[in-house]
């Protein structure tokens, strides 16, 4: 199974190396690259957008030549099994300045009116808006070109009207998905963090969250 991970940073790499699932990172932050390359982990390339800039017709003409071609100097990777996205959190989270939940009308009025398929649209977007905003359209940009068979986002609890509107993209292209809240720490992560996730497969089985491993942790005082 090949992966490509976009927005890497390490967590999801260090579940793809403990899987056995070959992982292609795109991450743009200096010392990140640095520490997946002293984990083994490999970085194609930096810039999300710059990876969907590649032509259509490029992409087709290299479509069965393996995972990863170069293109323009630059290694690009079209042809893998499964997309990973956990997109820039800042302009969303309930801890930033929420110019990102400001701007979620724009964005799933982006989704309906498909301007995540051109990679300028996007940057437009960005501009208009906070450019961490925008990456938030990217996933579902890679899912449209390389119809990756499976598909985790992840991305804190108000972008779930987000990952819902992709999900009904996916539906229209044949995906099975699924949609929801997880708590973190239902699944062995030592901290209380709920995250928005999206799972999509279009192998012919139904999209399912993950069956939880631990408690619901719930606070209470003593004394």
């Amino acid at each position: 199974m090949i992966a490509l991970d976009l927005f890497a940073g390490h967590g999801w790499g260090v579940a793809c190396q403990r899987l056995g699932i070959e992982e292609y990172g795109v991450e743009i932050m200096p010392e990140a690259v640095a520490t997946r390359e002293a984990n083994g982990m490999r970085t194609v390339y930096h810039d999300v957008l710059e990876g969907l800039e590649v032509p259509d017709d490029v992409v087709e003409a290299y479509e069965n030549c393996g995972p990863m071609f170069v293109w323009e100097d630059a290694p690009v990777l079209t042809n893998y099994t499964t997309l990973i996205a956990s997109p820039p959190c800042q302009t969303f989270s309930m801890a930033g300045g929420g110019a990102g939940r400001k701007a979620l009308d724009d964005v799933l009025e982006a989704i309906r009116e498909k301007a995540y398929l051109d990679p300028a649209a996007l940057r437009a977007f960005g501009e208009k808006h906070d450019p961490r905003t925008a990456l938030v359209l990217t996933p579902l940009a890679h899912v449209a070109r390389d119809t990756p068979t499976y598909v985790v986002f992840e991305q804190v609890p108000p972008v779930l009207p987000v990952w819902e509107a992709c999900a009904d993209e996916m539906r229209r292209w044949g995906y099975s998905a699924w949609t929801g809240n997880l708590q973190a720490e239902m699944y062995g992560v030592p901290q209380t963090r709920k995250r928005a996730v999206l799972i999509a497969r279009a192998d012919g089985i139904e999209a399912a969250p993950p069956v939880p491993t631990h408690s619901r942790y719930y606070s209470r005082e003593i004394g």
